[in-house]
This record gives structure tokens, C-alpha cells and sequence, in this order.
């Protein structure tokens, strides 16, 4: 047998009917009437007077939780036995619950091709002050925070609530993550009368970088042991290495000590990527490869250098490789060496990419106009998952001709995984829309039920870049997104090319037409966005109308 869907939603419309006409008649009419009194009471600020304002408030709280109450009574616990009892009249359900029933119901609507008019959500963003949503205002950083509407199986949640979430960096770090915190705005209950509110929601989770996220050397600071140019965990397959596709070098400097000094000392300065200057703690005029390394090391962003020294002491050269240091500046020395005929000299040996966006390293690919270069490295992910990928992307020359393509594939097939509402899980980067400047290219993934045997991120020109221009792609970071709230919004944060500070910030933006007035009376009744239950939705209308509610 197949439930008779018209039958049973015209059954359902009558109860909603009456729930609608209490709630938007009661509610009215008692907001209206208290602000008309309220506005009687307020001309002037006796105690007295702000003393029955709260009565007023209050009573009216009261009156609105009376009236959800009535409206869950008269027509929530009806519609919820209609429904199981239809379902298990066609379906013998061995637990008489909400939850199997829906689960049948929902199955069949789906063979039957049956579906409820859907809602259109959508968010826009606001960064800093007197900013708009594609620049960063007045923060420090210049990443940002990214919102999917989707749940991990591909559909659009259709309860998210329309509100102002305010976003804001509560913690920061040295290595380039935040913390951002997130406060929606002040929930109303389901069957309350002046619902939809806010979602309550507070928050927190990480800006992250390459290194924080699911993508193997994301960061393309590491290099393979075995090819010269290739990115360690990352496939090269359609392309020659260092032809068309290359990992950039770290930049290495020199400081040769000259002159044989016999006493003394020296500093050695560091230009950060802000414009400060930071200066090492004084070394001896003999000073090893091991002193100036940690001296080194002691100053901002220079953690991670590396210092190797030559020549026969005290006249050395030391080498430093700046691992970890984005497009480092040259150093510099003071010097208080005596004896001798001392000098200093400064040099760079490698020079360093001045493209990667974070860390010393990035990839680049070289166009010649024809070759579609395509390189993908394995990621670990989990089945019906929602996950925001997120890279930054510049050239050196603005090309005529290039689309660069993001997508998941299957390992073994080379297919690009769908999720289970059939979409491919790939996006495109025009790339003659790129300048000098970096550009995100953010994208969100849906994971389906059966994840392939091996699934890889795939990065490949789809159309050949022009000669004479390259494209640098840099901090490759993939991360889970978090709910929310139950059947809410899906939110990531990236970190960008400048790190963020504490009181950066932004303001999210949600708005939902409630075109699916059926559905969301369900949610409202039957507590459906809390189940992370949906319906099957049109698009925009379904075959079962919002005008069954009559």
C-alpha cells in the first residue's frame, strides 16, 4: 500500500489552520493592546508607573505561554497521532512513535515524488566597521567566517532562523588561528505566539590555518624525499614537475663575519611582515651556528628558522633558512666587534616565493596555454558531513585564459564524489579574475552516505593557464563545519593573509522567507529541526501547497 499523501496533508492543513488563526490573532491583538497601554503609562517615570509596566510585561509572557500551551493541545498532539496512525494503518509500525512513523512517511514521499513548498534562506556578512560583506572593515585580519545552509547529506535546512549573529575574535595565537565567539539573538519558543526569534546560539570555534585542518601538508611547506619539487602526501598527475607545477623554495640568507675580529659582540635585526623591527640578544664575536639560531628563533615569527655555519672560526658564514617565514625581509646587523678589520655582510643565496600567503612555501603553476596540470592529495573524511575547503589563490601576471577546478574525487574511480542529493562536490576559480592581491576561494563539501574506498582533494586546471603567468595556490585548509544549533546554520572560520586581532569582528545576517509555511508550522508542532528531521521540499513549491492550510 502507499499513504494517500493528499488525504492525510489535507487532514493536517485544518489543524494548522486553527493553530495559525490563534497564533497570529492572539498575539496581535495582545501585543497591541499592551504597547497602547504601555505608551499610557510611560509619559512619565513615577515608580509607580514602571512598577505596572512590569506587571504588564509580565502578564503578557504569561498569556503568550497560555496560548502556546493551547495551541500544542488542541492541535500538536492531534496532528502527531494522525500521523502515526495513518503510517501504521499503512505500514505496521513496531514502535507507534513519532519518529518511525516520520521515517516511513518521509521514505514513501520520497518514491512518490511528494514534497512541501520550501523556505529560501539566505546570510550576507559584515566585517568591522562602516565595511560590506566583500571587504574586512576596519579588523586587523583578512580572513573570515563561512556559512553553509546545507546539512551533510546536500539539503537545505529548512528551519535555520532569520537573525543578526554576532561574530567576534575572543582569542588569538602566534601561530595564526582565533577563536572567534558567536551570540545569535534571543530564542522564543516553537508554540509561543510572536515566534520565529533568534536561535540563542553562543558559539566559539577556530579560525584555522592550513596546519590546523584535514588537508595533508595544506601548507606545501614540506617537501617529498623522494621528487625534487613535489609537495610531500601530493600526487602529480597530469603535469612535468617544475615545468608545469612547483613547490617554491624557503628562502636562505647569509651573515659572514669578516676580518678575523678578536673581541665584541654583534646584533642581528629582523624586519616583520607589520613593519616592526626586532633585535637579537647580542652574540660574541666567535658566536657558533647554535648561538645565532637561537637568537633567531627568540624573535616573532622566526621560530622555526634553521642555521648552519661554515669557515674557521671567528671568520663564519652562517646560513639561515628561513623555514616558516613568509617572504622574509633581508637581515640586518649592528656591530661592536673589535680587533682585527671586522666586518659584516649580509646576502640571499635562495630567494624565497613572495607569494605564499602563510609559511615559507606554496605551489605554484606555471602556464604554457595548453597543459591541464592536476595534482590531489588523500583526505580522511566522513560520510554525510559537511566541511568547508578553503585556499588562497594570486598570480604574478593576470592571465587571459585559466580556470582552476576544486573538487573531491574517488581515489580509485577519478570520479568526483556527489552527495546524496546528487551534487557534485567540486567548484571553479576563474583565474582572470586573480591579481597581485590574494584571493579565498572557499567552497563547502557534502559527504555522502557510501564514502569511496579512497577519497582525494583535487586541484586542476580546467582550462589551461596562459603563458607567461602563474598561479601561486597556498594554505590548502579543510575543517568540519559546526552546527550551529539543531537544524541551524553550518559555520568555518579561516585565517587569511594578515592574522586576526582580538575585538576584530563581524555581523552574519540571516533572513528566511518562511515560504514553506507548511513545513514550519510542522517544525513548530512536532519539534522537527531539533529531530534534524526534513520533509522532502520543492523548489520553491512542492505537490503538497502551503494552501492545504486552510
Amino acid at each position: 500500500m502507499t499513504i494517500n499523501f493528499d488525504t492525510l496533508f489535507a487532514r493536517v492543513g485544518k489543524f494548522l489552520y486553527v493553530a495559525k488563526r490563534l497564533d497570529d490573532s492572539a498575539a496581535a491583538e495582545l501585543v497591541t493592546n499592551l504597547r497602547a497601554a504601555e505608551e499610557e503609562l510611560d509619559t512619565e517615570q513615577h515608580d509607580f508607573q514602571q512598577a505596572v509596566l512590569g506587571t504588564l510585561e509580565t502578564t503578557l509572557d504569561q498569556q503568550l505561554v497560555a496560548i502556546g500551551s493551547m495551541i500544542t493541545q488542541l492541535v500538536g498532539g492531534p496532528i502527531q497521532q494522525l500521523i502515526i496512525e495513518t503510517v501504521h494503518l499503512d505500514t505496521p509500525l513496531v514502535t507507534k512513535s513519532l519518529d518511525a512513523a516520520l521515517a516511513v512517511l518521509i521514505e514513501q514521499m520520497g518514491d512518490g515524488a511528494e514534497s512541501v513548498d520550501a523556505s529560501t534562506i539566505t546570510t550576507s556578512i559584515t566585517y568591522g566597521e562602516n565595511s560590506s560583506s566583500s571587504g574586512t572593515g576596519d579588523n586587523w585580519g583578512n580572513g573570515f567566517l563561512f556559512f553553509c545552509t546545507k546539512r551533510g547529506d546536500g539539503q537545505v535546512n529548512q528551519f535555520i532562523l532569520a537573525e543578526t549573529i554576532r561574530c567576534e575574535i575572543t582569542a588569538v595565537s602566534t601561530g595564526g588561528t582565533a577563536t572567534w565567539t558567536l551570540q545569535g539573538e534571543p530564542a522564543v519558543p516553537l508554540t509561543k505566539p510572536l515566534w520565529p526569534g533568534g536561535s540563542g546560539t553562543n558559539r566559539s570555534l577556530t579560525s584555522s590555518i592550513a596546519s590546523s585542518g584535514l588537508v595533508p601538508n595544506g601548507g606545501f611547506e614540506d617537501s617529498d624525499d623522494y621528487a625534487t619539487w613535489l609537495p610531500e602526501n601530493w600526487v602529480l598527475s597530469v603535469g612535468t614537475l617544475n615545468t608545469h607545477v612547483r613547490q617554491t623554495t624557503t628562502e636562505q640568507q647569509t651573515v659572514t663575519v669578516n676580518g678575523t675580529p678578536t673581541a665584541g659582540w654583534y646584533t642581528l635585526k629582523f624586519l616583520d611582515r607589520l613593519g616592526d623591527t626586532h633585535t637579537t640578544v647580542p652574540l660574541t664575536y666567535n658566536a657558533s651556528a647554535s648561538a645565532v639560531q637561537s637568537a633567531l628563533r627568540s624573535l616573532p615569527t622566526l621560530g622555526s628558522v634553521t642555521v648552519t655555519s661554515t669557515g674557521t672560526s671567528p671568520n663564519l658564514t652562517h646560513t639561515v633558512v628561513f623555514t616558516g617565514v613568509t617572504n622574509p625581509s633581508q637581515l640586518q646587523s649592528t656591530s661592536g666587534l673589535t680587533g682585527g678589520a671586522p666586518t659584516i655582510t649580509h646576502a640571499t643565496t635562495v630567494v624565497g616565493s613572495a607569494w605564499a600567503a602563510r609559511g615559507a612555501r606554496c605551489l605554484q603553476f606555471v602556464g604554457d596555454a595548453s597543459t591541464l596540470t592536476c595534482i590531489q592529495v588523500p583526505v580522511t573524511l566522513t560520510a554525510k558531513t559537511c566541511y568547508a575547503f578553503n585556499l588562497w589563490a594570486v598570480v604574478d601576471v593576470t592571465p587571459a585564459a585559466g580556470v582552476l577546478t576544486i573538487d573531491l574525487v574517488d581515489g580509485i574511480g577519478d570520479e568526483v564524489v556527489a552527495d546524496d542529493e546528487g551534487n557534485n562536490n567540486t567548484t571553479t576559480l576563474a583565474l582572470t579574475g586573480l591579481t597581485t592581491s590574494h584571493q579565498a576561494a572557499t567552497v563547502a563539501f557534502h559527504t555522502p552516505s557510501t564514502m569511496p574506498a579512497k577519497t582525494y582533494l583535487r586541484l586542476r586546471l580546467t582550462t589551461a593557464l596562459s603563458t607567461g603567468s602563474s598561479l601561486f595556490v597556498d594554505e590548502c585548509a579543510m575543517v568540519q563545519m559546526t552546527e550551529l544549533y539543531s537544524g541551524g546554520l553550518f559555520a568555518a572560520g579561516f585565517s587569511g593573509t594578515e592574522d586576526f586581532r582580538l575585538a576584530d569582528y563581524c555581523e552574519v545576517t540571516v533572513a528566511n522567507n518562511l515560504g514553506g509555511e507548511l513545513h514550519s508550522w510542522l517544525n513548530r508542532l512536532l519539534n522537527l529541526a531539533n529531530k534534524r528531521i526534513l520533509l522532502p521540499v520543492g523548489a520553491p513549491t512542492g505537490s503538497l501547497t502551503d494552501a492545504l492550510i486552510a
